[in-house]
């Protein structure tokens, strides 16, 4: 009879732990400004934010207190990696309104890589979305 009481403390208090203050302040969580969301990578001092919607892939960048950075003061380089391609192929985005934006053309791809350095204040930082094309 113990084992079971113990048991059940054991189960009712593992729940309990998930559920402590704070728990929804994950990093990452609840940090997109797109409508709908699109994927979200963080940095020591911005998240940037990628979304494709119908060949057209949107780049929004903003600061950890979800204000966007003007697209003046940041610099992308990009390329994006298709699968059974040899070489990757450089992206131009331009600056639309607050964001940034690129045609890509995904060739009947079902997913392609997008790697980008991003640069604001001077500070380069590279990362990478998977990106699958909406049909």
């Amino acid at each position: 009879m113990n084992t079971l009481f113990l048991l059940a403390a054991l189960i009712f208090s593992s729940g309990i732990a998930q559920a402590h203050e704070g728990h929804d302040k994950v990093p990452g969580a609840q940090i997109s400004k797109m409508i709908p969301p699109g994927q979200v990578k963080t940095t020591s001092h911005m998240f940037v934010e990628v979304k494709e919607e119908k060949g057209t892939v949107k780049v929004l960048v903003f600061d950890h207190d979800k204000n966007d950075i003007p697209t003046k003061d940041v610099a992308i380089v990009a390329s994006v990696k298709f699968p059974r391609k040899p070489k990757s192929e450089k992206v131009d985005f331009a600056p639309v309104g607050n964001m940034f934006e690129a045609k890509i053309d995904a060739k009947n791809s079902h997913r392609y890589t997008l790697d980008m350095t991003v640069t604001h204040g001077g500070k380069p930082e590279k990362m990478s979305f998977n990106i699958e094309p909406q049909q």
